[in-house]
């Protein structure tokens, strides 16, 4: 059996207040939280397979910046801002394909799939034209897993040193992330800060009341977290039944990976969900969550797994639409933690303040 690393400790006096209430609404904060959050984050972009063969690629914005993630004919993954260095328009409109070279639909300047600039036309006798010194920016790009992240931020520290103790922790549960196939994928729209999105799926305090399905899987009664560096980890039980002993998975787990990225791990056979958080604007947010099984769980078990996953976010866009209407109203300036239960919503809080500024 796997040994768990040790969180870290918690502090004696946890914030019990929560961020200011403005700051779910404010769009000030959010363009702070775009430059020194999203602009200073290992951020997931999507997954291993979506770029399996040489000139696949996809699109993913990251903080408001157009995101283009290639396979190269070498072999190599590649990540780079989707802005043309012409005039500025995105090189590829689709979400995903295949292509020889990304060409930009304006003016067909075309780049090398590691984003260097290889042609433009009637630009062979500009002066002063360098085509080394225009290819598209680079983004820094590695993976976890089946799972790509990319962060725009040139000196940030490397993934593994962000991830920290969270592989052992995955590793534990009993999932093979290497046998992963991705089988769902789906998005929900919701009219609500990215941070409401965030903080609901922190805490389990209103599981018993929102969530009787989710309810009836887990046993609420022993669910607890733990708080790390830069992620978080919640788990809880399975109520008992005559299967438990030979599940794959003996417990519900569900990781949080700092700023947007949740992977949540449910009793059953080898499964991973994940959930990338997009902030869109102050009062909107996209979230499109994947359904990853190991190629042995069977398809009823996956489709029960995905249908209760789908439930809870159902029920979910309603609690975090109203919270955000609540907030937004400007009567009340800030709420209260109740810290038995959500001392990771207070833990991110933190990381908030600590980006940001308070």
């Amino acid at each position: 059996m796997s040994v768990l690393p040790a969180p870290a400790p918690r502090p004696a006096a946890l914030n019990t207040r929560t961020l200011p209430f403005s700051w779910y609404s404010d769009p000030g904060i959010y363009r702070r939280e775009q430059s020194e959050i999203f602009g200073r984050s290992w951020l997931y972009a999507g997954p291993v397979h979506a770029v399996a063969k040489a000139g696949d690629f996809f699109r993913v914005d990251i903080g408001g910046v157009p995101v283009l993630v290639t396979r190269g004919h070498d072999g190599g993954l590649h990540a780079m801002v989707n802005v043309c260095r012409h005039r500025g328009a995105e090189v590829k409109l689709e979400r995903s394909g295949n292509c020889p070279a990304p060409t930009c639909h304006y003016h067909a300047w075309t780049y090398a799939l590691d984003g260097s600039l290889a042609s433009a036309p009637r630009a062979r006798q500009e002066a002063g034209f360098d085509k080394a010194q225009l290819g598209l920016r680079k983004v820094l790009v590695d993976t976890y897993g089946p799972f790509i992240f990319v962060s725009l931020d040139d000196g940030i520290e490397p993934l593994a040193a962000y991830l920290a103790e969270l592989p052992v922790i995955v590793a534990g549960t009993g999932v093979n992330l290497d046998r992963l196939e991705l089988r769902d994928r789906k998005e929900y729209r919701l009219k609500a800060n990215w941070k409401v999105v965030v903080e609901n799926f922190l805490e389990c305090y209103h599981c018993p009341n929102a969530h009787p399905a989710f309810a009836d899987v887990i046993d609420l009664s022993s669910y607890d977290s733990e708080e790390y560096g830069y992620f978080s980890t919640q788990h809880g039980p399975p109520k008992a039944d005559d299967t438990q002993r030979t599940r794959q998975v003996r417990e519900g787990r569900y990781n949080f990976f700092w700023p947007t990225f949740s992977l949540n791990i449910y009793p059953g056979g080898g499964n991973v969900s994940t959930n990338q958080i997009i902030p869109v604007d102050e009062n909107n947010t996209l979230a499109v969550y994947e359904y990853f099984f190991e190629d042995g769980v069977d398809e009823a078990e996956a489709e029960a797994t995905s249908a209760l996953i789908h439930q809870v976010m159902i029920e979910d866009i309603v609690l975090c639409e109203s919270a955000q209407r609540g907030m937004a109203s400007g009567q009340v300036v800030q709420g209260r933690l109740i810290m038995r239960h959500e001392h990771a919503v207070s833990h991110f809080q933190n990381l908030v303040r600590n980006s940001v500024g308070s």
